[in-house]
């Protein structure tokens, strides 16, 4: 894979990867301990991804920041995306 394939696919997965602790920060208390590792923990996902699995250069941090960004934001925009985290993290559970 070329270079301009490798960072197209890394950019795709870096913003998907971004949006579901996006919808997790907006659910959470500002500066709390976990709105800060739902905006930490991808970016190491990213550092790991971007060195072990695609082998990316230095200069495509840049590209790596502005796609957690961009995930951060769509994920803290869609309604959806945070009503299934919402459902998830306080599912009622009914009694038997």
């Amino acid at each position: 894979m070329i270079l301009a394939e490798k960072l197209i696919v890394f950019v795709i997965v870096g913003t998907a990867l971004n949006i579901p602790f996006g919808s997790y920060r907006r659910l959470t208390r500002k500066f709390s301990v976990a709105w800060l590792l739902s905006i930490h923990l991808p970016v190491l996902f990213l550092i790991l991804l971007r060195s072990v699995a695609f082998h990316l250069p230095v200069w495509s941090i840049a590209f790596s920041l502005a796609s957690a960004v961009a995930g951060q934001i769509i994920g803290d925009r869609s309604p959806r995306c945070g009503l299934g985290v919402r459902r998830l993290l306080f599912r009622q559970v009914s009694p038997v």
